[in-house]
C-alpha cells in the first residue's frame, strides 16, 4: 500500500471508518472519516456499508457505493453508482466490475463475473452471471454473454471462472 496513491488512500479511509464504527460504535469519528474521504477523493461509501473483503476502487471521484450486498473481487471505477430504490438495494455477485459511470439501482441481482460497461445502467432488473451490459452506438442498453478473461480478472491473481 502506498499512502500517496489516492485510490489506495480512499480504500484505507473507508476501512478505517468502517473499523472505528464496528469496534467502537463511535458515529462521530466514523462520520468525520467518511467526510474526509468524500472531500479528498469524491467517493461516497458510508462507514456502515458492507463492502466485500476483496475489492478495488479505481479513480474514485463521483463514485457512490450504497448498502448493497457485494461479492468478493468487486471493482468499481469513477462515477459508478450502486444505490437503492424504495429501500431495496442490489445484490452483486463475485467478480463483478463497474466501468466508468455505470449504475446498479434498486431490487436487482448482478450475477458473478458480469461487467457493466461505460454509462450502462441496470435498474430494477436482474443480470445473469457471465454477461456484459453495455450501451451501443444508438444509446440502447445491450446484453451479451462473455467468453474468456473478464475485465475484473485483470486486477486479481485468480481465475474468476472458478468464482461463484
Amino acid at each position: 500500500m502506498n499512502h500517496l496513491h489516492s485510490d489506495q488512500y480512499a480504500v484505507f479511509l473507508w476501512f478505517l471508518s468502517n473499523t472505528v464504527w464496528k469496534e467502537t460504535q463511535n458515529d462521530i469519528v466514523a462520520n468525520k472519516l467518511f467526510y474526509l474521504n468524500k472531500a479528498l477523493h469524491g467517493i461516497s461509501a458510508m462507514y456502515n456499508t458492507a463492502l466485500p473483503d476483496i475489492f478495488l476502487l479505481l479513480h474514485t471521484v463521483g463514485t457512490v457505493l450504497g448498502r448493497a450486498t457485494y461479492g468478493d473481487f468487486f471493482v468499481a471505477s469513477q462515477g459508478c453508482t450502486v444505490g437503492a430504490q424504495n429501500d431495496c438495494y442490489p445484490l452483486i455477485g463475485k467478480g463483478v466490475g463497474l466501468l466508468p459511470y455505470s449504475s446498479v439501482i434498486g431490487d436487482c441481482k448482478v450475477g458473478s463475473r458480469s461487467v457493466l460497461g461505460i454509462n450502462a445502467t441496470v435498474y430494477q432488473a436482474d443480470i445473469e452471471q457471465d454477461h456484459v451490459i453495455f450501451v451501443d452506438s444508438d444509446g440502447k442498453i445491450q446484453k451479451k454473454l462473455k467468453n474468456g478473461v473478464t475485465w475484473t480478472q485483470r486486477f486479481y491473481n485468480v481465475t474468476l471462472k472458478d468464482v461463484n
